[in-house]
């Protein structure tokens, strides 16, 4: 799958299109049987609903943790009154096709934010 849109381009103006999105999982919250995954690249952050008759998609998200990397295939459809917040992205969420869910690829390496000093032997 080649990605659609950015994370942090998505706005009421996508309601209804079918998006393919990759990235991080910068949180994932799981309230009573619907995930939900705050799912964040270089643009900004989206979040993604995941219910449970979402087939695939749902077991993998419940089993998504903090930094995965993931592709997420999709709808744009808009928040819940109520349930906006104040993100540029806060009037839209993205529910993931049944058939195609997001897929866990690699960690990032943990190595990756740490501040790091070169070891003697790699100066030389």
């Amino acid at each position: 799958m080649t990605r659609t849109h950015l994370c942090g381009e998505l706005r009421a103006t996508h309601v209804g299109q079918r998006v393919v999105l990759q990235g991080w999982v910068n949180r994932r919250r799981d309230l009573g049987g619907v995930v939900f995954v705050d799912l964040r690249d270089r643009a900004g952050i989206v979040q993604v609903v995941v219910e449970p008759d979402a087939g695939e998609a749902f077991e993998v998200a419940s089993g998504l943790r903090s930094e995965y990397v993931v592709t997420v295939e999709g709808t744009v459809r808009e928040r819940p009154a109520g349930q906006k917040s104040d993100a540029p992205t806060g009037l839209v969420e993205v529910v993931p096709s049944a058939s195609r869910g997001s897929r866990p690829r690699r960690r990032r390496p943990s190595w990756w934010t740490a501040p790091s000093t070169p070891r003697r032997s790699a100066r030389s």
